[in-house]
């Protein structure tokens, strides 16, 4: 909901966002934390799903849970999923549950 007042598209130029967020008033804390957020209700739909497996007694060796790409939360002042090769985009962050 943060960047709602941000985006206009799914692509701008990477100053647009940075220059709306100085614009409102956004400190890039903001930004992490509201990241840091979403990424809690993701990791508690992680958590429902391992719970159902356990509870119908599913087999299994492994369950990975892995995102399509990292995302720019400020860093050389660009945000979300810009067309960077950059470690911050193109690591891609997973977990592996046992």
């Amino acid at each position: 909901m943060l960047m709602r007042e941000v985006l206009i598209h799914d692509f701008v130029f990477p100053d647009t966002i940075r220059y709306k967020l100085k614009k409102l008033g956004v400190p890039r804390k903001r930004v992490i934390r509201a990241y840091v957020c979403n990424l809690a209700i993701a990791l508690r739909g992680v958590q429902e799903l391992l719970k159902y497996v356990r509870d119908v007694n599913i087999k299994y060796d492994g369950i990975v849970v892995i995102s399509d790409h990292g995302e720019m939360l400020g860093e050389f002042g660009l945000y979300l999923h810009q067309e960077y090769d950059l470690p911050q985009l193109t690591f891609v962050p997973w977990l592996r549950m046992m």
